[in-house]
């Protein structure tokens, strides 16, 4: 008997495929879209399915499987499962919604829903316990939470928030959900560039530190893999200190093939952390229905809920001053940042008042501490002023310690424009002066900002708080190197969310309804701080900006103009006859008599050369000079500009003369300017000493190598009232304090290096 092979071929098809148990594989051959059956193969075959087995929004009657797929596979519709499983491992799948049946979230299987119902019918979603996620654009996570936890699987268990199960934040309208298991490891490390050698899987919020990282990659990573919803910070000393970085991995894994050249081999130190996506708008309080999806308290007692994320702050110098703090910090769940201390540079209010935090030789080591949490970390937020004062000092001695700082923090209120005597201000007028303030802050530090609190001042009306409110909101959103702001609600019936009633008022519904952009926007992230250049200038011994505001003035110079008390440098601080001595308020000349000084005093190392670098800005050009005193020893630079000019006098320090007071004198009666007040070693970074002139010995140093405190002894042991000295190899100076049993060496760089003390020399090792 004979029968025709076209009949007999599609017959047979049909029942291989019915043979198969509907398990059908993608392979992608064709493009990305997922219902195009081209793009899939039946199993144990070379054959895809018919037309029409995998269609949207129709029921699919097999089991499908996606893995190891390197592109974006699109399904522009509703994928119905039926009663079968859709399982995906190392794949990106986006579609509107599944229909019934089983999605299976394996290894590495990113799943995006973007229809406002992701989730309908019987389906459900079971997550291994693996990196993973399934994002749902346009479901908020309380709803996610309240309409879907009961379709919500852990390895086929029930699935519990915050116990086996995290849902995120995904910016305002969104949410992520994925395993919580304490096992995953999402980094991993290797110990040559490239992703070769050596390498180690590291599990999620663990410190691993020293001996405890895997597989003797201690000191030894070069380069690593971050997978997509996590973030990592790395330091080159056990505890989080020292040089170091965060990673973030937000939307894509994060592939580094060379650590950077700080960190290349020194990495002692790793925390990964859940990423969490929150838009820049938050809020300093407890107020809620604004649409944010952060928060913080002014304090570290608070908790990230299911809707916004918690940022602790350490208000002052209680906040993290000992191991419990750190710990504290370590233990908040959905945490990703904390903040440093709030207006520490005011030393009569606020944390700046207590246990003298408002000297920043106090709060630099007290902020150190901070970076044990392993989180990232913002600057302390203080008032408008400090950016360009005590903030600047505060960071160039951070830098010079490689102490981290991630994040600039700054509050602005306009305090300048004399508010109490404009309640009507012009809110453009207000808003040119905030734009020019955050892009000044910007240009000094090149670092993203957080305005953690800001209005137009309590002291105007709540019509130019609105009116300001409306031209910022929008400009803060285009800024890219703000990545967050928290309106500051003052409480008094002026620019409050609320009314007594519990109402929204008119800045509530402005602040509501105003969509808010992505913190962080990039795929991915080696986020920037103060320590990626290297370390500050060491030449530097004291530095102060002054303040920053401009009544209108010309800001076609980075000089500012003085907008305090009319008559004073600081009203506290100045005598009745002109002179000022210290003080935090300085600008502009008191004009009350006829002669004017402004006086620091210094006690510095005979023998240096010195440079004193001042600008000045002088009414109709009359004479005013910089004088070094005593001024019989030292010199003076008499100035005669009208114009913002930038001078300098250079001194060498005499033996019996090492205080010096630097002056800047002004005659007659007029109004004097000033700005930018630096003083610093002459040629400290590029000067080279000759070390051959001393022999190794005299002098013992351990341990060598050394990480973090180099501990010295004398052959004769006694104790030298001198000043050491540490070269590198190159000769340059890197370090020098007075004469001390021991020395912390940690924000040294890796090298050898030349210890001097008197006559005495002894080389070590930083490792």
């Amino acid at each position: 008997m004979s029968y025709r092979l076209e009949i007999i071929l599609p017959c047979l098809l049909l029942c291989y495929n019915a043979l198969m148990a509907d398990e059908i594989i993608w392979k992608g051959t064709i493009d990305n879209d997922f219902f195009n059956e081209l793009n899939w193969q039946v199993s144990g075959s070379d054959i895809s399915p018919e037309n029409g087995t995998i269609d949207p929004n129709q029921t699919i009657n097999h089991q499908l499987v996606i893995a190891n797929s390197p592109q974006e596979i699109i399904a522009n519709g509703i994928i119905s499962l039926g009663t079968q499983t859709l399982s995906v491992n190392n794949a990106s799948v986006k579609a509107d919604a599944i229909y019934n049946g089983t999605l299976v979230i394996g290894s590495g299987a990113y799943v995006l829903l973007y229809s406002g119902t992701p989730l309908t019918g019987t389906s459900e979603v079971n997550f291994k316990p693996d990196a993973g996620w399934l994002k749902l654009t346009h479901l908020e996570t309380k709803i996610t939470l309240s309409n879907n936890i009961h379709r919500f699987k852990i390895d086929g268990s029930i699935a519990k928030y915050k116990t086996n199960l995290r849902i995120d934040n995904y910016y305002e309208a969104g949410s992520v959900v994925r395993a919580d298991n304490a096992d995953v490891t999402p980094l991993t490390v290797y110990s040559e560039k490239n992703q070769s050698g050596t390498s180690a899987n590291l599990k999620v919020d663990v410190i691993h530190s020293g001996s405890s990282i895997p597989k003797g990659l201690d000191n030894a990573i070069s380069s690593f893999v971050l997978k997509r919803g996590f973030m990592a910070v790395m330091a080159d000393i056990e505890t989080g200190t020292g040089i170091s970085k965060v990673f973030i991995a937000s939307e894509k894994d994060l592939v580094l093939s060379e650590l950077p050249d700080n960190l290349k081999g020194t990495v002692s130190f790793i925390r990964v952390l859940p990423w969490n996506w929150v838009s820049k708008k938050g809020i300093g309080g407890n107020a809620t229905g604004l649409n944010e999806t952060w928060h913080y308290l002014w304090g570290n007692g608070g908790e990230s809920s299911i809707d916004r994320e918690y940022t602790p702050m350490a208000w002052g110098k209680g906040g993290a001053d000992d191991d419990n703090d750190i710990e504290l910090y370590k233990s908040k769940y959905n945490v990703t940042h904390v903040m440093a201390f709030n207006e520490s540079d005011n030393c009569n209010d606020q944390s700046g008042k207590w246990g003298d935090l408002c000297q920043t030789d106090v709060a630099v080591p007290i902020y150190k501490n901070l970076m044990k949490t392993g989180l990232r970390l913002v600057s302390p937020s203080c008032r408008e002023n400090a950016p360009f004062g005590w903030l600047k000092e505060f960071y160039d001695k951070a830098t010079a310690q490689n102490i981290r700082i991630d994040v600039i923090g700054v509050h602005w209120y306009d305090w300048g424009s004399n508010p109490a005597n404009s309640p009507n201000a012009d809110p453009q007028q207000v808003f040119n002066r905030f734009k020019t303030y955050l892009q000044k802050v910007y240009d000094l530090y090149q670092l993203p900002i957080w305005i953690t609190e800001f209005n137009a001042n309590p002291n105007r009306t709540t019509a130019v708080n609105k009116a300001f409110m409306e031209l910022a909101l929008p400009y803060l959103e285009s800024l890219d190197y703000v990545e967050r702001y928290a309106w500051f609600e003052p409480s008094s019936d002026v620019a409050d969310y609320y009314d007594a009633q519990g109402n929204y008022t008119q800045v509530g519904l402005v602040y509501k309804n105003r969509v808010s952009t992505p913190s962080i926007p990039e795929d991915v992230l080696s986020s920037s701080n103060n320590l990626d250049n290297g370390s500050n200038d060491n030449s530097i011994v004291f530095e102060d900006y002054f303040e920053t505001y401009t009544n209108g003035q010309d800001l076609s110079s980075f000089y500012t103009v003085w907008a305090g008390p009319a008559n004073a440098v600081d009203g506290t601080q100045t005598s009745t006859w002109g002179t000022a001595s210290e003080g935090d308020g300085f600008g502009k000349s008191n004009d009350a008599k006829e002669a004017f000084y402004l006086r620091k005093t210094f006690t510095l190392e005979a023998g240096k050369t010195y440079v004193w670098e001042l600008a000045t800005k002088m009414t109709d050009g009359e004479k005013h000079s910089l004088n070094v005193l005593p001024g019989d020893i030292y010199p003076q630079k008499e100035c005669y500009n009208s114009t913002w000019e930038k001078h300098n006098v250079e001194f060498t320090v005499q033996s019996d003369n090492t205080s010096v007071t630097l002056a800047l004198y002004r005659w007659p009666k007029k109004n004097l300017y000033f700005d930018n007040f630096v003083l610093k070693e002459k040629d400290y970074n590029t000067a080279t000493y000759d070390i051959t002139q001393f022999k190794l010995e005299g002098v013992l140093i351990y341990p060598n190598p050394v990480r973090e405190i180099l501990n010295i002894k004398l052959d004769d042991d006694r104790l030298s009232n001198g000043i050491f000295r540490v070269y590198n190899v190159y000769g340059n100076l890197v370090m020098q304090g007075l004469q001390a049993n021991s020395i912390d060496v940690s924000s040294l760089s890796a090298g050898i290096y030349f210890f001097i003390l008197e006559n005495r020399m002894a080389k070590f090792v930083k490792y």
